[in-house]
């Protein structure tokens, strides 16, 4: 059993002769990053075709990646690094890289497997007894300590009765409707706010990805009326998915959210504040969609 589970927890795996793939680890906490390092020992390296890893670490998201180094004493290899992590709990399987060399032959790597535990939680054995109640005998005298307080909280009291008894008006305001904020102007408000903030120019990126994250989920539950602030990245894609919404910034903007809040990530500014005005332009056009949608509803009420 031991020698199977240190072939199980051993972090690397090897290729055909002329290659060799390493992780650093393969058990992380979410958020953790881990770096998969591809070793390649062919004479030939410029020719070498590396794939497009956004298709194919889709259970990953790619931190970074170094350019293709070389190595020289005491073997002769060129080399490149991935810097990976996750945000989801479980046991995931790396693709089999392809890798297509020189003479156009595609070689795939062997796949291996990495496994994301959640935050374990901070336990202590160290119990201790209760105190027993100390014995404090009342005395009378005490009381007149606070004569001055009682006398006080009984004015107040007869205070209050003559002016319930005497002084109060009996005309009643009665609303029947509330007033409510529209939603559109609500969240557009909330934008506006985060905006006087500049957390970007004080490089509070996290505060501000907090934040404008809270109003994109709390616009599409309050509009479209599903779960979406309680939802993990991965359920609010789904969720956006079934309700048809494709914009082109909300993947991007899910993705470097989840890297600042949960990896510490740095993002670009230029793009966090163009986030913003996405937010605007989106909440506008779906509470306009909402309002045709109610028009609509409307007119076919009144002809059936």
């Amino acid at each position: 059993m031991k020698i199977f589970l240190f072939i199980f927890l051993t972090p690397f795996f090897i290729s055909p002769q002329d290659s060799y793939v390493h992780l650093d680890t393969s058990l992380l906490r979410i958020g953790e990053q881990f770096n998969l390092t591809v070793r390649l020992y062919e004479d030939n390296v410029d020719s070498i075709i590396f794939p497009n890893l956004d298709s194919l670490f889709l259970d990953f998201e790619l931190l970074n990646e170094t350019q293709l180094e070389y190595n020289i004493s005491p073997d002769s290899f060129s080399f490149k690094t991935y810097t990976l992590t996750s945000f989801d709990t479980g046991l995931f399987v790396l693709p089999k890289l392809p890798i297509i060399q020189s003479d156009y032959d595609t070689l795939f790597l062997q796949s291996g497997v990495v496994r994301f535990v959640a935050q374990p939680v901070d336990t202590t054995n160290n119990f201790f007894d209760i105190k027993p109640p100390k014995d404090i005998k009342f005395s009378i005298k005490e009381i007149f300590k606070y004569y001055p307080y009682i006398l006080i909280i009984l004015m107040l009291i007869f205070l209050f009765y003559l002016y319930r008894r005497f002084f109060k008006k009996t005309t009643q305001v009665e609303t029947n409707n509330s007033i409510q904020v529209p939603i559109d102007i609500e969240f557009l408000n909330r934008v506006k706010l985060l905006k006087k903030k500049k957390y970007i120019s004080k490089k509070e990126y996290q505060l501000f990805y907090i934040e404008l994250s809270e109003i994109f989920r709390g616009f599409v539950e309050a509009r479209f009326n599903v779960l979406a602030l309680e939802s993990s990245t991965y359920e609010l894609k789904l969720i956006l998915s079934e309700l048809k919404i494709k914009d082109d910034w909300i993947s991007s903007f899910l993705r470097v959210s989840d890297i600042v809040k949960f990896a510490k990530g740095t993002p670009n500014d230029d793009e966090s504040l163009s986030f913003l005005d996405h937010q605007s332009a989106f909440i506008k056009k779906y509470t306009t969609q909402k309002n045709s949608e109610n028009k609509l509803n409307n007119k076919s009420n009144k002809l059936s």
